[in-house]
């Protein structure tokens, strides 16, 4: 049998199939496809709608923001959106608006409007965009819509609220010494949230009834108010009607009825050109007991009545300036600046500063009760590690000859390593997910009003996305506290989501409400000698743990004090000078490791919260320094007479909830509560006159407002004018306090005090003489009684006042240069009390030419300065 050879060529299995890529090879692949694939993704552009689209065509929105779009740095504003659906399917879309990460969900039906509001937190933002979209997608219905916003600088915001358009001619006269900014407003455009004014100086509310406005925006309005707002009512033939609505508590005068007059003359003071000509119907204002006429006609008819509400003022006007003969009139800027000659008012919600997170972090993670294990710890834990994978490892297989096992025992011990060191944190930290609610709560009681800024810090014991909702109040990122992923959505509540955290870390976000306060009637303390005595129930309504009261020159521990119990204290009084903070620390350890509980630490970061809106300083302190020195929590000086009432509670406030995650989450709220108490000082309560700097030195403007100036050993010299309206006081005792804030860059209470304050020259004006006199020598944080020397200038009565700062020396030049900041000086007016300095406190006068210094020379300036006068004699204040 033959056996014959194939004539197909052999082929094997290998040559029969493609070869096919190894395993780590094909791996590579699906990596290298997994990561263009998600590069992509995350590159993909926004998905315009197109034209043709139909969601290109159904929907379309305009977009405003309030109040011309000025707005304070750092504070709210709100943003105005008219939402109309054209054609199509009914449906849900989003608005947005950056920056500030603010969305809302709009349901629309076909046919349908809607007016949507959006709350937006503004930095030093001067623009915004609105923008639309498809929920759950990224298709973006219309082009973002740009908005500009305008910083107001320092400067006040004047809104007027009209009907129709009215002629804003000299309305700018209500910032005082410098020009508002203006704007004009219709009824139904204004906000229900009190937020959203929180920008607003004055709001005038021009030829308006209060029952023209909405419930929610009377109720937004007196919160407002309450806080610290000038709200103004006009007057004219139609006043009773404006008036008519309007709450008691609010009202500072009622009308009588209405008259024509033709003799305005009164007015002629406010302006160059004469007083207004023609006839004008005014109202009969009939004051109520507590309120102050501001001005009047010749024969005593008030033209301007104030009275108080809460921080705030009301205004009622018997004229109405937006009408004949006062519209067109060449005084009506200083009509408007006779109104508003103490505002905006000092140290209230809204006038002092916003309350952020900047330099917190640290603090915060010892509020948590976060212990990091030490460095001498972690080193001790990595020389171990090495020794035993390194020398122990290889001792022990070399003498059992199995070198060849150092690939298993290595990997073993490193898996050791990595579960000790995982246990040690999760003991450290534990597996809850920790929620804080750090609230800063300034409640005006006798307004039924609070303002409450609350510090949301959140732990994680794993990395995960989570979602915060409070019942109150609007969310707003803090600067770094999460990416663009986080969005604060306006609802019925606010809510914040996309707030991702590592594990075994925290963020925090901060939250702002105004909220109604059990209304309550204050009392006052009563000064006695150089002693404030207080003995008045708690005017809060509710307990206080640890309390303290704070007054000019003094602080005492009160304890706790129930909802009814009264407070009991006597404490030295110096005006306008500064008090200690009382903080307990027994819970410290000398290395500053807070307790379990991290109680200490929150208290801690509240009070330091609190020093930073008062203005005392930006510079925080560290949690280590409290166990050292509990008196550093200083407030240098008080800019106003008041009594501070301090205490906690454990409420929170505004009922944050989070969701996200499987841990369960533990609470640890912490309230700091406090509100303002009025001195009885023998008078009246002194006023403060707002002053404006006419002479300063460069880079006043930008860092210290208007009222303030940089002294330094190039420009050491300043001039003021403190305008007091139409008339001066008959009587009264006149008070000028300097106030210099805390230096950022030092852990120090600000300028120096005691023996190493820096002296400064205080010079008057006399009109009569036309020459500066030198009067007194005063430190930043000292106060006196000046003499009653005013002088006239546009039509106004005023007070002007020459700050020389003591450079004649190398040393004080080197000195003062460490200290740059601003000096404020603040002039307050006792009226219906006996003034005990006069003029003839002054030493030589100098000329207005006489500009240079040479203070050792002058009486004033000399090794035996006259005696400083204060509010109350007192021989433990600092000296200069």
């Amino acid at each position: 049998m033959t056996i014959r050879p194939s004539l197909k060529p052999h082929r094997s299995r290998a040559d029969a199939e493609p070869p096919r890529p190894a395993l780590r090879q094909r791996i590579a692949h699906f990596f290298l496809s997994g990561l263009l694939l998600a590069a992509s993704i995350g590159t993909t552009p926004v998905a315009w709608a197109a034209p043709g689209d139909l969601q290109a065509t159904q929907v379309r929105v305009n977009a405003r923001a309030l109040f011309s779009g000025w707005v304070d740095d750092g504070r709210w504003t709100q943003i105005v959106a008219e939402v109309s659906h054209e054609s199509g399917p009914g449906g849900e879309i989003v608005l947005t608006a950056d920056p500030g990460q603010v969305a809302a969900t709009v349901e629309l039906a076909p046919g349908a409007s809607k007016r949507v509001a959006l709350l937006m937190q503004v930095g030093r933002a001067t623009s915004a965009n609105v923008s639309v979209w498809l929920p759950d997608s990224r298709v973006q219905i219309q082009s973002p819509i740009p908005l500009i916003l305008q910083d107001t600088a320092g400067r006040s915001l004047a809104v007027i609220v009209a009907e129709g358009d009215v002629d804003l001619q000299g309305v700018d006269g209500l910032g005082g010494g410098q020009a508002a900014a203006t704007a004009l407003e219709r009824p139904a455009d204004l906000p229900e949230e009190p937020l959203a004014y929180a920008s607003v100086d004055h709001l005038v509310l021009a030829g308006l009834g209060w029952e023209a406005l909405r419930a929610g925006q009377r109720e937004a309005i007196l919160q407002w108010v309450g806080l610290g707002g000038h709200l103004l009512f006009t007057g004219g033939p139609s006043a009773a009607r404006t008036l008519g609505q309007m709450p008691q508590a609010l009202r500072p005068a009622s009308v009588l009825s209405t008259r024509g007059v033709t003799e305005l003359d009164a007015l002629a003071a406010l302006g160059g050109d004469g007083p207004p000509r023609g006839a004008a119907t005014i109202a009969e204002l009939v004051p109520e007991p507590d309120a102050t006429v501001l001005l009047s006609l010749a024969d005593g008819s008030p033209l301007a009545v104030q009275g108080r509400y809460g921080d705030g003022r009301v205004t009622v006007l018997a004229m109405d300036p937006f009408q004949a003969p006062l519209r067109g009139w060449g005084g009506l800027g200083g009509f408007w600046r006779s109104l508003a000659r103490d505002f905006p008012l000092a140290d209230t919600a809204w006038s002092s500063p916003t309350l952020g997170l900047d330099g917190l972090g640290p603090l915060l993670i010892s509020a948590q009760g976060l212990r990091q294990p030490s460095l001498g710890w972690l080193l001790g834990s990595l020389a171990l590690y090495i020794l035993l994978a390194g020398p122990v490892n290889h001792r022990l297989l070399r003498r059992r000859r199995r070198l060849d096992l150092a690939w298993l025992t290595i990997p073993m011990l490193s898996l050791a390593a990595t579960l000790v060191i995982y246990g040690l944190g999760r003991r450290l930290h534990g597996d809850d997910l920790r929620l804080d609610e750090l609230s800063l709560v300034r409640a005006v009681p006798e307004a039924g009003v609070a303002h409450v800024t609350t510090i949301v810090s959140l732990f994680s014991p794993s990395s995960h996305s989570y979602e915060l909702t409070a019942e109150h109040g609007a969310f707003r990122p803090a600067a770094g506290a999460g990416n663009g992923a986080i969005q604060v959505w306006q609802e019925r509540q606010s809510r914040l989501t996309g707030l991702d955290i590592d594990q075994w870390s925290q963020r925090q976000v901060v939250l702002e409400a105004v909220i109604p306060w059990p209304q309550a009637a204050l009392g006052h303390l009563t000064l006695s000698g150089s002693q404030v005595r207080a003995d008045q129930p708690n005017p809060l309504g509710q307990r206080l743990e640890d309390a303290q009261l704070l007054v000019p020159g003094g602080s005492a521990w009160l304890g706790d004090v129930g909802e009814g119990d009264p407070l009991r204290a006597t404490l030295d009084y110096e005006a306008f000078s500064g008090a200690s903070l009382l903080h307990s620390t027994q819970t410290a350890s000398t290395d500053g490791m807070m307790g379990d509980d991290g109680e200490d630490a929150r208290r801690w970061v509240l009070l330091q919260a609190f020093r930073a809106t008062t203005g005392v300083s930006g510079a925080l302190l560290g949690r280590s320094r409290a166990g050292i020195d509990p008196a550093a929590l200083a407030l240098p000086s008080f800019r106003r007479p008041d009594a501070l009432l301090i205490g906690w509670d454990r409420k929170p406030r505004l009922q944050v909830s989070v969701k996200g995650g499987d841990a369960d989450d533990t609470r640890s709220d912490l309230a700091m509560v406090h509100t303002r108490l009025p001195i009885d000082l023998g008078g009246e309560t002194p006023r403060f006159i707002n002053g404006v700097a006419t002479t300063r030195g460069t880079g006043s403007a930008e860092r210290c407002g208007s009222g303030a100036a940089l002294l330094s050993p190039d420009e050491p010299t300043a001039e003021f004018s403190f305008p007091l309206g139409l008339g001066r006081p008959q009587s009264g005792r006149i008070w000028l306090s300097l106030i210099g804030p805390a230096n950022e860059s030092l852990e120090a209470p600000g300028f120096p005090f005691g023996a190493d304050a820096f002296p400064v020259q205080i010079s008057l004006w006399d009109q009569t003489q036309g020459s500066w006199l030198t009067f007194n020598v005063l430190s930043v944080g000292q106060s006196a009684e000046i003499p009653r020397v005013i002088s006239r200038q546009d039509g106004r009565d005023q007070i002007r006042l020459r700050l020389e700062a003591n450079l004649s020396g190398p040393d004080e030049r080197e000195r003062w240069s460490m200290f740059d900041g601003c000096v404020e000086p603040r002039v307050a007016i006792q009226e219906g009390v006996a003034p005990r300095v006069s003029a003839d406190a002054f030493a030589t006068p100098t000329s207005e030419a006489d500009t240079e210094s040479d203070m050792p020379n002058r009486a004033a300036g000399s090794a035996t300065p006259p005696a400083i006068i204060l509010m109350t004699p007192s021989t433990t204040g600092p000296q200069p």
